[in-house]
Parts: C-alpha cells; sequence; structure tokens
C-alpha cells in the first residue's frame, strides 16, 4: 500500500505547493542515507511538526510511511533489474541491517525480496510464450 501511494502521487501529476514539493525532493534525493523527520525538517528550515502536517496533508502518509514507501520502490525496481544480492540492495535503499529490510519489504509487499524477484522474473518468462 505504501508503495502503491508513493507511486500514484507521482503518476497523478499531483501538483504540490512548493514547499511540499521541496520536501519530497529532499527525501528522494536522500532515501539512501540515514533520514530522520528531524534532519529533513532541519536541512529545510522547518519544523518537525510542521514538516509531518505538510506531508500527511499532501500525500497521506507519515515521515516514516513515505519514506519507506520510497526505498521499497527503489528495492523493487532492483530486484528486477539487477543481479544485487539482497544485502546490496538493502544498503543500496538505506537499510543497513538485511534483516530489518526484508522485514519491512515483507511487511509491504507481502513477500520476501528473493520470492519477488522469483515471481517478478518467472512473469517474465511467462509474457515470452504468450
Amino acid at each position: 500500500m505504501i508503495t502503491n501511494t508513493c507511486d500514484a502521487s507521482e503518476k497523478k501529476g499531483v501538483n504540490y505547493t512548493p514547499i511540499v514539493s521541496q520536501i519530497l525532493n529532499y527525501m528522494k534525493q536522500n532515501y539512501r542515507k540515514e533520514l530522520t523527520l528531524n534532519q529533513v525538517a532541519e536541512n529545510l528550515y522547518l519544523s518537525p511538526g510542521y514538516l509531518g502536517k505538510l506531508l500527511k496533508e499532501a500525500t497521506g502518509m507519515n515521515f516514516t510511511e513515505y519514506l519507506t514507501g520510497l526505498r521499497i520502490q527503489r528495492a523493487k525496481e532492483l530486484l528486477e533489474d539487477t543481479e544485487q544480492s539482497v544485502g546490496e540492495i538493502s544498503e543500496a535503499v538505506g537499510y543497513k541491517d538485511p534483516n530489518y529490510f526484508i522485514k519491512v519489504f515483507k511487511k509491504v509487499t507481502d513477500s520476501t525480496p528473493q520470492r519477488y524477484r522469483k515471481k517478478i522474473r518467472w512473469e517474465a518468462q511467462y509474457e515470452q510464450f504468450k
């Protein structure tokens, strides 16, 4: 659900206020790093409470949900398009602990990263024979 919401807002061309666009762009550019609401707020000269409120109103998600959505969406892309290990992907999307990444990925997608990769590859092979 989280990644779908992140995708939907981008695909529909939602027009955000300049400050919300700035928040979302900052998060998209920095999701690979250890990122907290306080850090983002400080870098954008906003109070954490105000930033959180703006993000929730604009996206329907709190800071952690939106950040998780960004990270899992990118992880899905890497699982589909690369041969990187789950550990490498975990680190590439901002999770230092691969086991925690797997837990979050499964919670969001209802699949482990390994199963997700196998499913995507099987579907691609199936499409070739249609």
